[in-house]
């Protein structure tokens, strides 16, 4: 009877992986990628780790919005929630979150939270004056209260009610603000007097959808077929245009359809529509291209 032939030794082999290449769903997964995990925290990236244990948040029922940063941010009925303490309140229903700075995008409320103070601000602001002494740099206003606490330098803002000198009214940029004087760039207008009243105003655009990217906030219009960005770092901004680096951005498309949905893909924002992808490319408003 013959024996059992004789199998030759399994020889020991190794691999390092040196690259993380995320998570891929897709087909002809490669070394490196994450073709399926449960479990898996980023916690202590670029290493891998198990998640933490799960542990059950008392008091968020009834929540219409729920996102992470630091802490978990929550919407419960008109209540906006920092780690389970009330910080402000907003509109109820579902919202869209964004993080630019230290500053949370609350939306459609155009609300930021400071997330170092966890100060509830505005975005836009508004005030009525009863009068205005302009000069060719600047506009001396009565009758509307302190202006350091709506404006600041750097906010692009309009003026409209003026009647003696209709050039006034205007878009400009604040150069510097104190409590009753604006200062603006020298021959921004007209040399007059105002008694009646006038509306100063910083905007912000209605949009469908936001993110962020590089540092900017963006979003889209459906109404006004329009993709936006903020001024660098400032999310209040939108009517920034004096041709630096640091402006605000606007462009309008001419696709058919309805936005209906943006995020950030590396250094670039895509704009989705049924049948349609608008990709902004660039790294500032002059260099930006679709």
């Amino acid at each position: 009877m013959l024996g059992l032939p004789e199998t030759p030794p399994r020889r020991k082999m190794g691999a390092e992986i040196t690259e993380m290449r995320g998570l891929w769903l897709g087909d002809g997964a490669q070394a490196g990628d994450l073709a399926d995990s449960e479990g898996i925290s980023t916690r202590r990236w670029p290493c891998l780790s198990p998640r933490r244990a799960r542990q059950r948040q008392e008091g968020y029922d009834g929540c219409t919005a729920l996102t992470g940063w630091d802490r978990l941010i929550a919407v419960r009925g008109t209540d906006l929630l920092c780690a389970g303490e009330k910080v402000g309140t907003v509109s109820p229903g579902e919202k869209q979150f964004a993080v630019v700075n230290t500053r949370l995008v609350i939306w459609p409320d155009k609300l930021s939270l400071d997330l170092k103070t966890l100060r509830l601000s505005a975005m836009e602001a508004r005030v009525e004056c009863t009068g205005a002494e302009f000069e060719t740099g600047s506009v001396k206003l009565s009758g509307c209260g302190d202006m350091t606490e709506l404006f600041s330098a750097g906010d692009g803002v309009s003026l409209s009610g003026c009647v003696k000198e209709e050039g006034n009214n205007k878009d400009f940029v604040i150069k510097q603000v104190t409590a009753d004087t604006i200062t603006v760039t020298d021959k921004t207008f007209t040399k007059a007097s105002e008694s009646g009243a006038l509306t100063i105003k910083r905007s912000v655009p209605d949009m469908d959808f936001i993110c962020e990217s590089e540092n900017r906030l963006w979003g889209c219009s459906s109404g006004a077929q329009t993709i936006y960005a903020s001024a660098l770092g400032d999310v209040n901004n939108f009517n920034v245009f004096q041709g630096v680096s640091t402006d605000s951005f606007a462009v309008a498309v001419g696709s058919q359809g309805d936005f209906t949905g943006c995020c950030r893909l590396g250094s670039s924002v895509l704009f989705f529509k049924q049948d349609t992808l608008h990709k902004i490319l660039g790294s500032y408003p002059a260099e930006y291209c679709m």
